[in-house]
């Protein structure tokens, strides 16, 4: 196995994808396989060749949701990634789509609270290319979680060639998935196959046998047909044309904060005000997160609200910091006052935030609560909050009921807004609020001098 290729992408404005790497077109011939897979496993392909509306925003939709919890970068349609290594849309013309299947395992054994209870799961469109000689000829587009798409596979893509997925290949893929997951980042698995007994194995028998992610091949894992509103159960073995795939590479996805809200937190600290995160993340995606927003993420900087589990790093545990949000207020009283200076509090529930409200405002805190509009548990925060301030978060539109969906979410946020003082559009600056603050320690100040005159004059 040679060097990986590792690149870097940036998103602008309308969804345009680029690399960071001004040399990576010495590596477009290595891409071109997953950039193929990326263009024809989008909406963008099948909505084209229905002659459909293709959506502005670049989402890609299953019914994967339906049975289990989806990420949103598992929507995320990268088409624009692959016109970025090369590929036209004239390539649409090459193929036919007929069929796509939706698996997910329930059973897998990489299915763990460290990963929120994500349902394995992966996504396979099938493609017949078009020509007399290739007529008959189906091609798999395939991507999905890691554990799960490197089981269907038996070879790997190298850059210039197919190689022997080998034991120690996949040891090496599954400790960068591992590295990449540790540090609140997502990865989606990419695969490609072909077969020309398309209609043999799907079509006549109308189910799919695949290699069983599960240490107990009893338990049934389920197959949904994306033409079958049925469920269909069967045995995984290694015949089926699923597990006959080659392993194209990985994606790594990440969520950054909105343009400006780290300038912002550090004028906050400037301004004499303390920025506070609450994550619902394990200690170590949360610290990977906070970094991300500029906050200090070093020696008695993160503290559990959860009482499950404990803290991983030596430095932590020395420090003898509270764990549990029943712990808070008695080692306050006992210990020492860290809690109330920590910028980090991990594994939060709507319940422990709350809790660590009360706590701040018995200590004397004046507590700003800045959180979704559209999250109901954000409701009794931002009403025990001294201000709270509501802001939107950003959709993307979907291809039915959009209007009458958003109508109702407006409705919600409506509701759930009462109790702040300000709601914030998706897209209003995050600056205004330090302009508010601005404002209003202007007329306190001048205010405070209007009385002072007053009694002395």
């Amino acid at each position: 196995m040679g060097e990986p290729i590792d690149l870097n992408i940036v998103e602008l404005p309308n969804h345009v994808l680029k690399f960071e790497d001004g040399e990576w077109e010495n590596y477009s011939n290595s891409l071109k396989p997953l950039g193929l897979n990326i263009l024809l496993n989008s909406d963008c392909s099948t909505l084209q060749d229905n002659k459909k509306k293709i959506e502005d925003n670049h989402r890609r939709f299953c019914n994967i949701n339906i049975h289990g919890k989806v990420h949103t970068y598992q929507q995320s349609c990268l088409c624009n990634l692959s016109r970025e290594i090369g590929f036209s849309d004239d390539v649409l013309k090459n193929f036919i789509f007929r069929k796509s299947v939706q698996t997910f395992s329930p059973f897998s054994s990489a299915l763990t609270i460290e990963k929120n209870f994500d349902i394995p799961n992966m996504f396979t469109r099938f493609f017949e290319e078009r020509g007399k000689e290739t007529e008959g000829k189906f091609h798999m587009m395939t991507d999905g979680e890691v554990g799960l798409v490197l089981q269907c596979c038996s070879e790997f893509w190298n850059g210039k060639e197919l190689g022997i997925l080998t034991d120690e290949v996949k040891k090496k893929i599954m400790e960068f998935y591992e590295k990449a997951i540790s540090a609140d980042r997502y990865v989606v698995a990419y695969s490609y196959g072909s077969t020309e007994n398309y209609y043999s194995n799907i079509k006549a028998n109308n189910s799919i046998n695949l290699i069983s992610s599960v240490e107990d091949l009893n338990r049934p894992n389920y197959l949904v047909l994306g033409d079958q509103s049925n469920i269909m159960k069967d045995k995984f073995n290694e015949n089926s044309i699923l597990s006959q795939q080659s392993f194209l590479g990985l994606i790594v996805f990440e969520y950054n904060p909105k343009e400006n809200v780290r300038d912002f937190i550090e004028d906050l600290e400037l301004a004499g005000i303390r920025f506070v995160y609450f994550s619902s993340l394990k200690y170590r995606e949360s610290k990977a997160y906070a970094e991300r927003l500029g906050l200090e993420i070093d020696w008695n900087a993160c503290i559990l609200l959860s009482s499950v589990g404990g803290y991983s790093e030596e430095h932590d545990i020395r420090a003898r910091l509270p764990q549990g949000v029943e712990n808070i207020r008695s080692h306050l009283e006992n210990v020492d006052d860290i809690p109330l200076h920590v910028s980090l509090f991990a594994e939060c529930t709507p319940f422990s935030v709350r809790e660590m409200i009360k706590i701040f405002q018995d200590n004397g805190e004046v507590v700003c609560v800045i959180g979704s509009s559209m999250n109901l548990e954000n409701v009794e925060c931002f009403s025990l909050a001294d201000i709270a301030v509501a802001v939107d978060p950003v959709f993307g539109s979907r291809r039915w009921k959009y209007n009458l969906q958003m109508n109702v979410l407006s409705a919600g946020a409506t509701f759930n807004t009462i109790p702040c003082a300000l709601n914030l559009h998706c897209d209003t600056n995050i600056y205004c609020l330090t302009q508010l603050v601005r404002e209003a320690r202007t007329l306190a100040e001048n205010s405070k001098q209007v009385v002072n005159s007053l009694v002395h004059a």
